[in-house]
């Protein structure tokens, strides 16, 4: 572009000054002539007029074509023929202007000016300084492009870094980083002063939401384990069948709230960062056959077939508890949501074993009810639940299972997700970082 403007400017100085030395020798000619006089039988003739000015040669011819004062350039032929008022380019060792004016002059006769100047005259200074920028104009790009790519990083820093800031808190769930722009009166350091307002009332909203949780559950814990103890123990006396009834009913809700209250609680303090889990070598296929075998147990109500694929020796770094409530609550959501006298699958096994991305990695599956393609993102939410009418659940099944299995996996570096069709079934997939 800067190339461009120079070729461009070059060009246009140059047809500049040539027209500005075809109007300079025209001129001088005109002026010449006009000084010319004839008096008391002697011509006239200004002798400065004739001298060379501004690179103008000047020579004066009478009507026999004969030089009388004057003179031209010497590589100039004077029989050149005389053309009134018509100014030429002629090609000599260089290219000239020539241009002729014929006047008769009163009492003596017909006289003719020539003037002659080279067409670029006057050319060299303008020419200098255009050679001059051209040398200069790679220096002047190299100057433009790193000062444009200085000023454009200085100038979009500030957005660098709140995208940054919020991109550390999507990831990190970190609300307590702030963009701090910084002093500023523009409108991007307002815009990261109003980021910061919003990020703090946020986390303000967000810490009351989590200590609100974690007083509920601790203040909850008390009577309900009072209302606990006190139905046992009624339980063990005798009494009538509809007190034992009505007892036994007292006790199922408590134990269902009790269980809820646990979940809340571990869920909160998880939030707080209160509970720093455990690391500690865990046998997985240890660990989950003991798991499948209680399932079994509980599986035989609804007929259900459990069948396990379990490799030997997985081992992880981890906290024991909560992987152990990692595969109840996927074992426990499988027989729960299972059909009748149906099948579950248990799977652990070793992914790109030998290698660099190696990995541990298995599913729970069903052959149970399905969940709708529209649910399938909204089951690892708190308390969601996909058929909303049950609003009394068995035991265990509070709307928390699989909310508590997402934070489980991601807390130990895991992912898990769910495959589902409405009718045939649903497959929870996990996978698990060696280390």
């Amino acid at each position: 572009m800067a190339l461009m403007i120079v070729l461009i400017t070059y060009l246009i100085s140059d047809r500049i000054i040539r027209n500005s030395s075809k109007e300079m020798l025209i001129n001088q000619v005109a002026d010449v002539m006009d000084d010319i006089e004839f008096e008391d039988g002697k011509l006239e003739i200004d002798e400065e007029d004739i001298f060379i000015e501004k690179g103008i040669y000047i020579a004066v011819y009478n009507s026999n074509n004969q030089l009388i004062n004057g003179f031209l350039p010497k590589v100039v032929d004077h029989t050149l023929p005389i053309m009134n008022q018509e100014l030429r380019k002629i090609s000599l060792s260089e290219e000239w202007y020539l241009y002729d004016l014929s006047q008769e002059i009163p009492g003596y006769g017909q006289l003719t000016v020539r003037g002659m100047t080279l067409t670029t005259n006057n050319a060299g200074p303008i020419h200098v300084n255009i050679r001059v920028l051209m040398i200069l104009a790679p220096l002047i790009i190299v100057i433009a492009i790193v000062g444009g790519y200085i000023l454009t990083k200085r100038a979009f820093k500030p957005v660098n870094q709140m995208s940054k800031t919020v991109e550390q808190i999507t990831s990190g769930k970190d609300l307590s980083k702030r963009v701090n722009l910084g002093e500023g009166d523009d409108e991007l350091y307002r815009l990261g002063r109003t980021f910061d307002q919003m990020f703090e009332r946020l986390e303000d909203s967000f810490e009351r939401e989590k200590q609100f949780t974690s007083d509920v559950s601790h203040e909850l814990r008390t009577p309900v384990s009072v209302i606990l103890s006190q139905c046992e123990y009624a339980r063990e006396l005798e009494n009538c069948e509809e007190t034992k009834e009505a007892l036994d009913s007292i006790y199922l809700q408590t134990k269902r709230i009790s269980n809820l209250i646990s979940q809340l609680l571990l869920l909160a303090r998880g939030d707080l960062d209160e509970n720093k889990i455990q690391l500690e070598w865990v046998n997985l296929s240890d660990l989950l056959e003991v798991i499948v075998e209680d399932a079994k147990e509980k599986a035989k109500k609804k007929n259900i077939n459990v069948h396990a694929l379990i490799e030997e020796g997985i081992a992880i770094k981890g906290d024991e508890t909560l992987l152990m409530r990692f595969f109840i609550n996927l074992i426990m959501n499988a027989i729960h949501y299972g059909k009748e006298s149906g099948h579950i699958e248990i799977a652990l096994y070793r992914e790109n074993r030998g290698t660099d991305k190696e990995q541990f990695a298995g599913y729970v599956s069903d052959d149970g009810i399905g969940i709708a393609e529209e649910n399938m993102e909204k089951i690892f939410r708190r308390f969601y639940q996909v058929d909303p009418s049950r609003t009394v659940r068995e035991e265990g099944n509070l709307g928390l299972g699989l909310s508590m299995v997402k934070w489980i996996a991601d807390v130990h570096h895991g992912e898990v997700w769910v495959e589902s069709e409405l009718g045939v079934g649903s497959t929870f997939f996990y996978r698990f970082p060696v280390e």
